[in-house]
């Protein structure tokens, strides 16, 4: 099975802009005009990755809140090293998790049901291009929660299986497994769509 971050990465080691220095700068100073600017910029692209992660839209926004207030009492920590957007994405990931930690009591799935699980042979993602962005985010919504996470950490957000074993507290074998089967989960998923459109 290939890996699938390529598609995905969004990663980037930019520095920060000029306007976003400024923005950052107003924000130190409690300046509430500066706040509005930097949240307006940039929580429609992080409430995209809230939702990738999040059940509904509903715990989507609730993740992005709860991003943005660490956004806000850590921009004193922000080195400016990397570009905000970088920055506030990984704020924005690591919230996520917090939620999944959270709330993984009410989906944590057994080993017994994750090893009933079929991974069908052809478990490339072929279709992907073809699918919309709406699409593909209801899709990802529908995913099972405990694939889910692991699939967005993996594909979207450029983790290894070493660094979610230690943020969702599971073991490698299991987190490897988890992708295999959340690719084989959205293949199939992109098989009835092509198929009823």
């Amino acid at each position: 099975m290939g890996n699938i971050s390529p598609f995905f990465s969004s990663k980037s080691n930019v520095s920060i802009s000029k306007i976003d220095k400024e923005l950052v700068e107003g924000c130190l100073k409690n300046d509430r005009v500066s706040q509005r600017k930097l949240y307006e910029k940039f929580a429609p692209k992080m409430l995209v990755i809230c939702m990738r992660y999040a059940k509904t839209k509903e715990d989507a926004e609730d993740i992005l809140i709860e991003g943005f207030v660490k956004v806000f009492a850590g921009l004193e920590k922000f080195k400016q090293e990397s570009s905000l957007d970088t920055w506030i994405h990984s704020i924005m990931v690591n919230a996520s998790i917090s939620y999944f930690r959270k709330n993984s009591k009410h989906y944590q799935v057994g080993s017994l049901e994750d090893e009933l699980f079929e991974i069908p042979n052809s478990s490339d993602l072929d279709g992907l291009a073809h699918l919309t962005g709406k699409d593909l985010m209801q899709t990802l919504q529908s995913m099972p929660d405990h694939l889910k996470c692991v699939f967005n950490l993996v594909a979207f957000d450029g983790y290894d299986y070493e660094q979610i074993s230690t943020e969702l507290g599971i073991n490698i074998g299991t987190a490897r497994s988890r992708m295999s089967k959340g690719k084989a989960w959205l293949q199939e998923r992109i098989n009835k769509i092509q198929k009823l459109s």
